[in-house]
C-alpha cells in the first residue's frame, strides 16, 4: 500500500539527489522518460521512486553526499524549531539579540516538551518528534494569524 507521505518523501529525496548531481530539469525528465516512460516523478509509484533514488545515490561522489549530523547539530536543529514556535507565539521571545533569559525560555520549552531535565538523555527520534511538533504548532499559529 502506497502512502501519500512516503511518496512525498521519496519525491523530495529524488529532487534533492537531482540537485546534488547538478542535473537540469530536461536531463531529469529525459532520464525518467527513458527508464519509466514518464516525464514527472509524480507519475512514479513508491517502488519506482525508491529504485531511481538508489540509482541516483550510487552516482553521488563522496563530496556530494550529505555529512551525517552529530548530536550537537541535531540538538541545534531542535532548538531552532522551538525558537520558531516561540517567535510565532509573539511576545514569548524577541526576534533578535537573545540573551541568557531568552535562552532559558527556549531551553525550558524544550525540557518541558521532552518531559526530561537532561537534554542529552533524549534519543534522536525524540528530538525529531519534538521538532515536527514545534513546526506543526508554529504553522498552525501563523495560519490562524493570517486568516
Amino acid at each position: 500500500m502506497e502512502t501519500k507521505l512516503t511518496k512525498q518523501r521519496l519525491i523530495r529525496q529524488y529532487h534533492i539527489l537531482i540537485a546534488r548531481l547538478g542535473m537540469t530539469d530536461d536531463e531529469a525528465h529525459d532520464m525518467l522518460d527513458a527508464a519509466y516512460g514518464v516525464r514527472s516523478s509524480k507519475e512514479l509509484n513508491t517502488l519506482q521512486l525508491g529504485e531511481i533514488c538508489r540509482v541516483l545515490e550510487a552516482q553521488l561522489s563522496p563530496d556530494q553526499k550529505p555529512k551525517p549530523k552529530n548530536r550537537h547539530d541535531q540538538a541545534k536543529t531542535r532548538a531552532k524549531a522551538a525558537c520558531g514556535h516561540l517567535l510565532a507565539m509573539q511576545g514569548k521571545i524577541p526576534e533578535k539579540n537573545w540573551g541568557p533569559q531568552e535562552w532559558n525560555i527556549i531551553m525550558g520549552t524544550l525540557y518541558n516538551a521532552a518531559g526530561k531535565r537532561d537534554f542529552n538523555t533524549l534519543s534522536t527520534q525524540e528530538l525529531i518528534a519534538m521538532s515536527f511538533e514545534f513546526n506543526k504548532q508554529r504553522k498552525a499559529l501563523e495560519a490562524m494569524r493570517n486568516a
